[in-house]
């Protein structure tokens, strides 16, 4: 034979067998899930260096070949077993497309949107920290309003003070000097002088706490929204921004001694032993007492930092990231069982096409009925079969086309009787 004679060979290969389709959709999409996993797993696995590029490997590697092989099984295997009427085929199958899908979007969907998770709560710990400094400055606050209260107590507790032992303004009597009377004024204008000068320090720390608070908001707010940082040194910086904030903001809380206040309230409400000097210290306790009032309630505790992210916190943002994972969803849960679905419903009606369902045995009870009384419902009434007029035949040498022959007109007839023994109409 002659290799170069082409006149007895096909120029081509011919072409081979097209694979199924769902075959070609199983294998496609078990890929695309491996695909999707083995992006996901280097963020859930973390660390850096070929470690854990290497067990993401091999994670997505087994993952596809457990998707592969029992979207497959099920398919093929467990959707024939099911229409002939094997159910535990229909709920291993349907268990098993569940269990592998269900698995897959577990690891899948945290992984692909895990950084982006940790990255949301920092900056939500930003908001709350920024709340809480809010609510703590504006209770501070309140020394503006306590210190001339303060300064207007204490000066006049100075005047009654110097009235008293110059001229007993306030005992009345008449030498003046230093008795009980400007005794206890003095002691009292003295506290209310240390009071006032505690809350004027406190008032130059809450602005310089302020400042401070307000910086370290706007670093944190900055570090939390980079982008050069490395995750574990992004945190560990908020960390200690986050620590340095709530220091600044318990000197905020200090800068109002409430607790001082109204300690010095309740002791100016005792009066003392001289009627006049009794009036002049409850008078100034009440007004006391309506400054601290007035005063905000006690904000709430700090916020803690956030610990560090897992995969159960990523499904408390599905919301925000659904397109994410309802492709995830679609790929690797509600396709392999619509396809499993799809196949079962189509060998399903194959299967009443070409073999209809048979009826059921009657039960024992019936059939013991039925004996007894055969005439209930077990025999029905025969109608009888329509006639059907059997066309005419035509001779082999009649022409086909003659014209029919008129019918006989109408007339009267006559009853005769036919062979069988009927009676018959006759031609009149």
């Amino acid at each position: 034979m002659d290799p170069f004679d082409q006149t007895s060979v096909p120029l081509r290969l011919p072409p081979g067998q097209k694979r199924p389709l769902d075959k070609t959709i199983i294998a496609a999409c078990s890929l695309l899930s491996g695909a999707m996993l083995a992006l996901a797993m280097p963020n859930l696995a973390g660390g850096e260096g070929l470690m854990p590029m290497l067990k993401a490997g091999l994670l997505a590697a087994g993952a596809t070949i457990v998707s592969y092989g029992v979207n497959r099984l099920a398919v093929e295997r467990g959707a024939p077993l099911a229409v002939v009427g094997y159910k535990s085929a229909a709920v291993l199958s349907v268990v098993g497309i569940l269990a592998v899908g269900g698995g897959l979007f577990g690891a899948t969907y945290p992984g692909l949107v895990f950084r982006d998770v940790e990255q949301l709560r920092l900056e939500a710990h930003g908001r709350d920290l920024a709340t809480y400094a809010a609510a703590h400055a504006e209770g501070a606050a309140g020394a503006a309003r306590i210190a001339p209260a303060m300064a207007a107590i204490r000066d006049d507790l100075e005047a009654k003070f110097t009235c008293e032992v110059s001229a007993s303004c306030v005992s009345g009597k008449a030498k003046g000097g230093h008795g009980s009377v400007a005794r206890a004024l003095d002691d009292k204008r003295g506290r209310a002088a240390a009071i006032l000068t505690q809350i004027e320090q406190g008032e130059r720390g809450r602005a310089a706490a302020l400042r401070t608070t307000n910086t370290l908001q706007a670093s944190y707010d900055r570090a939390a929204s980079s982008d050069d940082l490395a995750a574990k040194e992004k945190r560990r910086v908020l960390q200690g921004l986050d620590l340095e904030l709530k220091q600044a903001v318990a000197v905020l809380d200090e800068a109002v001694p409430v607790a001082l206040l109204t300690a010095y309230g309740e002791e100016l409400k005792a009066g003392g032993e001289h009627p006049a000097l009794a009036a002049i210290l409850r008078g100034h306790g009440a007004s006391l007492d309506r400054v601290i009032a007035g005063l905000p309630e006690k904000a709430t505790a700090a916020p803690a930092f956030p610990r560090p992210t897992g995969v159960s916190d990523t499904f408390g943002f599905i919301g925000h990231f659904l397109p994410i994972a309802a492709i995830a969803a679609v790929t690797e849960l509600v396709f392999p069982i619509s396809l499993w679905l799809y196949t079962y419903l189509i060998l399903l009606w194959i299967v009443v096409r070409d073999q209809p369902r048979q009826p059921r045995a009657p039960s024992p009870e019936e059939v013991a009925l039925h004996s007894v009384l055969p005439t209930l419902g077990s025999i029905a009434r025969k109608r009888p079969a329509p006639f059907i007029e059997a066309p005419v035949a035509t001779a082999p040498g009649e022409d086909d086309d003659a014209p029919e022959p008129e019918p006989a007109p109408r007339g009267y007839g006559r009853r005769t009787r036919t062979p069988n023994g009927h009676a018959g109409i006759g031609k009149a």
